[in-house]
C-alpha cells in the first residue's frame, strides 16, 4: 500500500468525536467510512506492496481504527444498558 494512500486514509480517519451520543457517533463513523471507501475505490488498481516507509503510517491507522472500535463498543454497551433499564422500568410499571 502506498504511503500516499495511507496518509490519505489517516486524514480521512480522524479520532472519534468526544460524545456519548450513539447517533452522533454513528453519523460520524458513516462519514469516515464513506471518505475511506472513496479513497480505496480510486486507489484499488494501483495499490502495491507495503514498504518499510509505510509501517509507521499503518501503525497510526491501526491506532485510529482501534479508537473508533472502542468508541463504537462503548456506545453499543451504553445503548444496551439503557434498553435493559427501560425494560426493567416497564416491568415495574406494568400492573400484575
Amino acid at each position: 500500500m502506498s504511503t500516499e494512500l495511507l496518509r490519505a486514509l489517516i486524514v480521512a480517519t480522524p479520532p472519534p468525536p468526544p460524545t456519548e451520543d450513539a447517533d452522533e457517533l454513528l453519523a460520524a463513523f458513516v462519514a469516515v467510512l464513506a471518505a475511506r471507501q472513496e479513497l480505496l475505490d480510486r486507489a484499488a488498481p494501483v495499490v502495491g506492496p507495503r514498504t518499510a516507509a509505510a509501517e509507521p503510517l499503518v501503525a497510526e491507522l491501526a491506532v485510529r481504527e482501534r479508537a473508533w472500535s472502542d468508541a463504537l463498543e462503548r456506545a453499543r454497551d451504553a445503548t444496551a444498558a439503557v434498553r435493559r433499564n427501560l425494560s426493567r422500568l416497564r416491568s415495574y410499571a406494568t400492573p400484575p
